[in-house]
């Protein structure tokens, strides 16, 4: 869930099945779906060769991308959540 950014996923290649709040939805080559702030949502790749984009508006979530670009030496995602408005 953000708090302060909405999400729409476009689905390029093969699927991508979200699920916003308590309803599942697969998209498929040329469906979207945009997710408002503060909504629950999970994502989970359903087909080979899938290739999905996702736009954030406004672009707060860079800090956060940066970030998980950076190798660690362990585990460390939940605990910094906090710092990019981003909660479980």
């Amino acid at each position: 869930m953000h708090e302060k950014h909405t999400e729409t996923f476009f689905c390029l290649n093969g699927s991508v099945r979200l699920t916003p709040g308590e309803e599942g939805v697969s998209l498929h080559p040329g469906d979207f779906l945009h997710v408002p702030a503060w909504t629950p949502h999970t994502f989970q790749i359903t087909g080979n060769n899938t290739r999905f984009i996702q736009f954030h508006a406004p672009g707060l979530n860079e800090p956060f991308f940066r970030y998980m670009c950076n190798p660690c030496e362990e585990y460390t995602f939940f605990s910094h959540l906090r710092r990019f408005a981003l909660t479980v």
